[in-house]
């Protein structure tokens, strides 16, 4: 099974994020948007084997656990694209198995990862965590 980006296909995005980045990519096309009511780390493996038996591209981050049973309920999946690094929240081999395109995005979060990197620097230049530690034990006159 092959995937083609110009047939239209219904599309199921767990959340805001990657909605945006897809109708960048595609601004022509008009996709449907399925959010789960339990959106985020709380997310049911049962929530998901209820909205994904009629999907053809399946975009998730970190919070949706793929699992086979999730993956043999997508009769129509094709592609699985995971909004970030790694496919640790993907059972990959299941995909595989039933030849389900599994990719993955990992420059999404380069922003992120730098405006990180860069809040860490401010941290260490501004002695922040020594200065909380002095609030929390109530010393207000070395860092005032």
């Amino acid at each position: 099974m092959e995937y083609d980006a110009n047939e239209e296909k219904d599309t199921y995005v767990l959340d805001e994020k990657p909605a945006a980045q897809i109708n960048k990519i595609f601004p022509s096309r008009t996709f449907e948007v399925r959010i789960p009511r339990t959106c985020g780390a709380t997310s049911s493996e049962k929530e998901l084997l209820s909205l994904v038996s009629d999907v053809d591209f399946l975009v998730v981050r970190r919070y949706y656990q793929i699992t086979k049973k999730v993956i043999e309920k997508g009769r129509k999946l094709q592609l699985i694209q995971r909004a970030g690094l790694d496919y640790s929240n993907i059972d990959v081999r299941a995909a595989r198995k039933a030849g389900i395109m599994v990719s993955n995005m990992p420059m999404c979060i380069d922003a992120s990862v730098a405006e990180h990197a860069i809040l860490l620097m401010m941290v260490l230049s501004r002695k922040l965590i020594q200065s909380h530690q002095h609030v929390i034990n109530g010393d207000y006159e070395e860092f005032g």
